[in-house]
């Protein structure tokens, strides 16, 4: 009977309300000063509590954790101002509960002067350039030009350096999972070389697609860099390469990894037909089927969405030789035989050496 009553008590003591996933979003953010704002919204029509949740961006250091006892009210607004820490190249702002959780995420490339970003109405799914209603309703709607489709990125997908006959181009993949605007975006070759390649304006990729464009003498044959540029001129992907082959394209792997191949396939799934070495160094992050982590535009994946501060070196010796083998490995193979024949006559002599010897050492002793 006791128990019963303590279990009924516990029913019906008063309990925090804890936040749901769906009820708290980033709503306004405004980076073009030194003034920069973090706005989050409670959609809901219940209390929030956000205790020791944080704003994070790209830094290793949380932008804000909300102190024990935090509480939003229904349908109400939270600024937490920043000072200058939000990046007018881009940047990316993160809601994250106490125990980790990623409630909501906003990502752009550039700043507009004196706008901010923000959703219209508050807490729904479109984005767009306003003017800034710091801790206020964002309004209703946004006029039909300044809606921002959702942001995201594109990788380096294949190149053609020295085509058999037409133009050098160069195929770009959108790895999200939505279709995204690419206008502005620059293909490049080495930093100080040719002038950049922009892309059009209005220029659209479809979710997990490819597009392909065409320029003339950009890439050198004797070896270059290919360069992708987001719009507010910012590295996003470098690939070294050295000597062409006419025909042949750059393609990357399923693993992400750059190989020279035999079979062109602009504007689809890459296919890898292996051709002698090419040795190249690639700088990137990501892979094409996770929109967190993708840069490698074909089929296939790998979960790594490294961010331009855990960019990684590689360097590949690629191609087969002419039996079959890949070229590279066939010789390390060969050297690791040698070394490894070695190693057992040597075992081998030590054995025989160890039981001959003392049959030798008595007889000699005898005599």
């Amino acid at each position: 009977m006791i128990i019963a009553i303590l279990v009924l008590l516990f029913l019906l003591t008063p309990k925090e309300v804890q936040a749901i996933q769906t009820g708290i979003v980033l709503n306004e953010i405004f980076a073009p000063t030194v003034s920069d704002w973090v706005e989050i919204y409670n959609k809901t029509d219940s209390e929030i509590n956000v205790s020791e949740w944080k704003i994070e961006d790209t830094a290793t250091t949380p932008i804000k954790v909300f102190s024990s006892g935090t509480i939003i009210g229904p349908r109400g607004f939270l600024v937490v101002e920043v000072a200058s820490r939000l990046n007018n190249s881009g940047d990316i702002i993160r809601l994250v509960t106490k125990d980790g959780n990623e409630i909501d995420i906003f990502e752009y490339t550039a700043i507009v002067p004196n706008k901010s970003f923000a959703r219209l109405p508050d807490g729904s799914d479109i984005w767009t350039e306003a003017d800034p209603t710091k801790n206020v309703s964002n309004g209703e709607g946004p006029p039909k030009q300044n809606l921002i489709q959702k942001t995201g990125f594109i990788t380096l997908s294949e190149f053609m350096p020295s085509p058999a006959g037409g133009s050098e181009w160069a195929e770009v993949y959108n790895p999200n999972t939505f279709e995204l605007n690419i206008s502005g975006w620059k293909i490049d070759d080495i930093d100080g070389g040719s002038s950049p390649f922009t892309i059009p304006t209005d220029t659209k990729i479809n979710a997990k697609s490819y597009k392909v464009f065409s320029f003339s003498s950009k890439l050198n044959n004797s070896g270059d860099s290919i360069r992708l540029l987001n719009p507010s001129g910012s590295l996003a992907e470098k690939y070294d390469f050295s000597d062409t082959q006419k025909g042949l394209s750059f393609a990357k792997d399923t693993k992400g990894a750059w190989q020279l191949t035999t079979s062109p396939t602009p504007g689809s799934v890459n296919k890898i037909t292996f051709a002698q070495g090419a040795l190249g160094i690639s700088l990137g992050t990501d892979d094409p089927t996770n929109p967190r982590n993708t840069l490698f535009g074909v089929e296939g994946e790998n979960t790594n969405k490294p961010t331009l501060s855990n960019q990684t070196i590689r360097n590949y010796i690629k191609g087969p030789s002419s039996n079959g083998k890949v070229a590279g490995i066939a010789k390390l193979v060969n050297e690791n035989n040698k070394l490894s024949t070695l190693a057992i006559a040597a075992g081998v002599s030590f054995i025989l050496t160890a039981l001959v010897w003392p049959i030798l050492e008595n007889k000699l002793w005898k005599k």
